[in-house]
């Protein structure tokens, strides 16, 4: 019984892994999309971004501590 859970379990594991290398794109979606990424919205000239809790001065380089 354990033995046959475990062999399922590990064919099981088998083919997730065939099927993320079979069907995963190595190059990205480079040629494949003309328009970017659209995975999570589209495109927009208005988005803009925030930065919060970086001090005012900027960020300053401190070397590290022998």
């Amino acid at each position: 019984m354990r033995r046959n859970l475990l062999s399922s379990a590990f064919l099981a594991l088998v083919l997730g892994i065939l099927y993320l290398t079979t069907s995963s794109n190595s190059g990205g979606i480079t040629g494949v999309s003309t328009v970017g990424c659209t995975c999570h919205g589209s495109s927009s000239n208005q988005t803009t971004m925030t930065l919060t809790g970086i001090p005012s001065t900027g960020w300053v380089a401190v070397p590290p501590t022998p």
